[in-house]
């Protein structure tokens, strides 16, 4: 593979996929706008800031596709310059990342108070993740060569290795915590929560996994810009990480079955049946921001 192949395959991949999950995230609002317009305000504007924040940072991909691949067509030393990019890859997207994880911090905290130090140190970790991610976008952004960016590995490992840590401590977090609210009891309760593990541990491992594929990349590939793929679309993966736990509440509107109650009297002349309530508890599916 020649040179200009090597740097703008990773860039023209990564700007594909980016521009891919933002019409999932396009889609997931929609449906989120129509099925849950009387969520807390916080919640909606949480929503809504991460899609306009998620919104920027295409159009600036997209900026910088028209400059590599148009505007900028024939010249060589046109793929070796990173634009916009570093403002869009590693500074947004740790703060997409540092945003998402301490929503999921708030929920370990609200479903399992007695665990406070689990989103202590996970929300710790989002930090210095965010913070080496947004140091690591200022310096290349004030070098403006490809070639550098190996030069600043050490906040590189600290931001795709905290993104893998912080992911994969709140999937085991969530999955231990939810599964110990299984009452064994009944078994369509048991089924819910057996659904939220899944998508909890599906979702983060999703992210944690791309996260550790541009670290794996950039550790053990040198020299080569392969790892630009996975950490372009980073942010995009967080962004609908938030949206699928949202939206997963539509899979749960079911009649109620956590306790099965009787609340008044069955006439003699109607048919007996119990009615089956579900309580679980809202934050399960969504904190209430207060």
């Amino acid at each position: 593979m020649n040179s200009v192949t090597a740097i703008s395959a990773p860039q023209l991949i990564g700007c594909l996929v980016n521009f891919t999950l933002y019409g999932v995230l396009f889609v997931q609002i929609y449906i989120y706008r129509l099925n849950f317009p009387s969520d807390n305000v916080y919640v909606k504007l949480l929503v809504y800031f991460i899609f306009i924040f998620e919104t920027a940072q295409t159009c600036m991909n997209g900026a910088d596709i028209y400059r590599w691949f148009s505007a900028g067509f024939g010249d060589v030393s046109e793929f070796a310059k990173p634009g916009l990019s570093p403002i869009y890859t590693p500074m947004m997207g740790s703060i997409t990342a540092l945003i998402v994880q301490l929503f999921f911090c708030y929920r370990i905290w609200v479903v399992k108070k007695s665990y406070w130090y689990l989103p202590c140190i996970i929300g710790m970790i989002s930090f210095a993740q965010a913070i080496a991610g947004f140091i690591g976008g200022v310096l290349a952004l004030l070098q403006q060569d490809v070639a550098k960016r190996f030069d600043d590995t050490a906040v590189v490992y600290v931001w795709l290795v905290g993104d893998t840590t912080a992911d994969t401590l709140i999937a085991i977090a969530m999955t231990v915590i939810l599964t110990k609210l299984n009452s064994g009891r009944y078994r369509q309760t048991n089924d819910v929560i057996a659904k939220i593990v899944r998508l909890t541990i599906e979702t983060n491992a999703t992210s944690a996994g791309i996260a550790l594929l541009g670290l794996v990349l950039f550790a053990g590939s040198k020299n080569t810009e392969y790892f630009i793929t996975p950490t372009f679309v980073l942010g995009k993966i967080y962004a609908n990480t938030l949206l699928v736990s949202f939206n997963n509440r539509l899979s749960f509107k079911i009649p109620h079955i956590l306790m099965p109650t009787l609340i008044t009297p069955v006439p003699p002349q109607a048919p007996t049946h119990l009615t089956f309530h579900l309580s679980l508890p809202d934050h399960l599916f969504l904190p209430q921001l207060e």
